[in-house]
């Protein structure tokens, strides 16, 4: 029920199955290999809320934005072995509130669509903010849903206002 994102992660399609709060696991050709979650909802370990956005970064991971609980999630390579990155479910200033992307930047990077704080971030490999935008082109960002790096360039999906920004802060 309203599944939001899927990519392919070590050979299978991952389905961030946001609604049913769980990912979905697929062999390539669509056949149901696992589920991970989805029992109940909350911030446990084990359990996801609402997770709505997934990646890789360079060591392989497969990140995920756990969106109702503020944070992002990384499950290692092993499949098995899940992490908190970064944010918590406790909504706190300048923690995360509902990331709904989280993509790689550089080498150790990560930038997040910070939804509810209307900003993007970067944040490093310990999960420090190293650099945060809350506009482009004069004008703030409303309920930012996704942030990418395309052809070296930032470019923002600005829900709430109606646009894409190419180019933010080169």
């Amino acid at each position: 029920s309203g599944p939001e994102h899927a990519l392919m992660w070590q050979g299978e399609v991952v389905v961030a199955d946001t609604r049913n709060n769980r990912l979905v696991f697929l062999d390539a050709q669509g056949r149901h290999l696992r589920v991970v979650a989805g029992r109940s909802v909350g911030s446990d370990r084990g359990v996801l809320s609402y997770p709505n956005s997934l990646s890789c970064d360079s060591a392989g991971r497969l990140l995920v934005g756990d969106a109702a609980n503020s944070r992002l999630l990384a499950y290692e390579q092993d499949r098995t072995t899940r992490r908190t990155l970064w944010g918590c479910p406790i909504v706190r200033r300048n923690r995360f509130q509902y990331p709904r992307s989280a993509e790689p930047y550089g080498e150790h990077g990560i930038l997040v669509a910070d939804s509810y704080h209307h900003r993007v971030v970067r944040v490093d490999a310990g999960g420090e903010v190293v650099e945060s935008w809350d506009e482009a082109e004069s004008v703030r960002f409303w309920w930012p849903r996704h942030a990418v790096m395309l052809n070296g360039s930032r470019t923002i999906v600005d829900s709430r206002n109606g646009r894409r920004v190419g180019g933010v802060n080169g």
